[in-house]
């Protein structure tokens, strides 16, 4: 095997974190190029030295869920001079949770090679990839070549489809890191932000302490959920389980429409549905008291849980199916899923009250 990751910030971590719980000897004499700068090595740059105002818009739990079983984030945070506290007050510096991923991606890297593959490092972004039958070319811009079996493209910057005209005035395709936006605009009177979820949020909270006007320019007009931490117990998945998910593989049953059916067996326990996610005065009240919602509250919780067993219900269908089941998750569902932190929450609505947003 001579695979090939052309991205290696967050969701290149992820990615050969996954492989690496799934290693064993047997995978002895294959090759992973990852293809990365190296000061993005493991954060990217979504995830490296920023303002203070970049935080994580993600709360712990979810944070905790998404760490391998290897290297858990309570492990992390014992060791680190930050303190994994109460988000709702004290949201962690993405910085923080960039030197995470990098130490993640060692111990990722440590297990593979201990099971006798080989990591390679390409110091380079790469520039173009060309597909063939039976074989894969990558080049990147210093004109390095590599020939592999499988490509995985992990860019977070790859989408270049937008097209803006800007008439001379200054615009910032890839904002982050945040610092980039103060150092091209430091002291605007109006800024305008093109979308209104995590990202805006975000370019948001940079100028809440300037005396900027910011401007969201959004097709859907909604604002994030709000994430409201608990030290409460979270209720476990019934029914959105990784049990459930390999009896529907063995007995041959697996399908978009059994996944969305364990979804909303899950989903019932709280009174809840798809529907909910977009339930434009469920959102309202969401953003105008976080906590107006118990159901709400408890669902998310425990909805955060399943990201593995969605994420494996997803590459274990054919493409059609996933097709299907993203379209029967709906489009409220990313936005349900995502949500700003309690402090981030009361930086924008008082920006708002203050019609600066």
């Amino acid at each position: 095997m001579r695979l090939a990751i052309l991205g290696v910030g967050a969701g290149g971590t992820f990615l050969l974190s996954r492989l690496a719980e799934l290693s064993s000897p047997d995978w002895a004499g294959g090759e992973i190029f990852l293809f990365e700068d190296p000061e993005c090595l493991g954060a990217g740059v979504a995830f490296n030295r920023d303002v203070a105002e970049a935080i994580i818009n993600t709360g712990r739990s979810r944070l905790a869920s998404l760490a391998p079983p290897f290297y858990p984030l309570d492990r992390y945070f014992s060791q680190s001079p930050f303190e994994l506290s109460d988000f709702n007050s004290n949201p962690l510096p993405r910085e923080a949770y960039g030197t995470f991923l990098i130490k993640a991606l060692s111990y990722a890297i440590r297990i593979l090679q201990e099971h006798g593959l080989r990591i390679s490092l390409v110091p380079e972004k790469a520039k173009e990839v060309n597909f063939s039958p039976g074989k894969i070319k990558v080049l990147t811009e210093g004109k390095f070549q590599v020939e592999v079996d499988q490509a995985v493209i992990s860019i977070g910057t790859w989408n270049k489809k937008n097209s803006v005209k800007t008439g001379g005035i200054p615009y910032i395709p890839f904002p982050y890191p945040l610092k980039r936006i103060l150092q091209i605009f430091d002291n605007p009177s109006a800024i305008g932000v093109l979308g209104s979820g995590l990202t805006a949020i975000d370019i948001a909270s940079v100028y809440e302490k300037r005396a900027a006007t910011v401007h969201l320019f959004s097709p859907s007009g909604r604002l994030p959920w709000v994430q409201v931490e608990s030290d409460e117990d979270t209720l476990d998945p019934l029914y959105l389980t990784e049990d459930n998910l390999d009896r529907l593989q063995y007995s041959g049953s697996l399908s978009a429409s059994s996944v969305l059916d364990l979804l909303d067996a899950e989903l019932a326990r709280f009174g809840m549905s798809r529907a909910s996610f977009d339930d434009e005065s469920r959102i309202t009240r969401n953003w105008q008291n976080p906590y107006s919602d118990s159901a709400d509250l408890s669902c998310h919780r425990t909805i955060s849980k399943t990201n593995h067993v969605l994420n494996a219900a997803f590459a274990s269908l054919s493409v059609d199916e996933r097709f299907t089941l993203r379209q029967g998750l709906g489009s409220g569902w990313p936005r349900y899923r995502v949500r700003v932190p309690l402090a981030r929450w009361r930086q924008i609505k008082k920006m708002i009250e203050e019609d600066r947003i």
